[in-house]
């Protein structure tokens, strides 16, 4: 679990930059909205619903606390954005 809350806390900037866009004005071109994209995609394959991947991720044994982590996880991500818009 630890790796997986590193991977997550490293989208802090892409956060950022989405809080930025929306509240400050600053320019979401398509290059930032691939990054957007590809970014969040890839928390999806590292955590692995069941909604999304099914008997797959059934099958290694996730509990509910695994999903709840790692959505405690990106929520602290988002957070901590928020606070680093505000100070800007």
């Amino acid at each position: 679990m630890r790796s997986l809350s590193r991977v997550i806390s490293s989208t802090q900037m892409v956060f950022t930059g989405l809080i930025a866009c929306c509240f400050l004005g600053e320019d979401c071109g398509s290059c930032e909205t691939l990054v957007v994209t590809l970014t969040l995609g890839g928390i999806i394959a590292v955590v692995q619903p069941e909604a999304i991947f099914g008997a797959a991720a059934a099958a290694e044994g996730r509990g509910t606390s695994y999903y709840f982590a790692a959505m405690v996880n990106v929520l602290g991500s988002v957070i901590s954005s928020f606070g680093i818009v505000a100070l800007r």
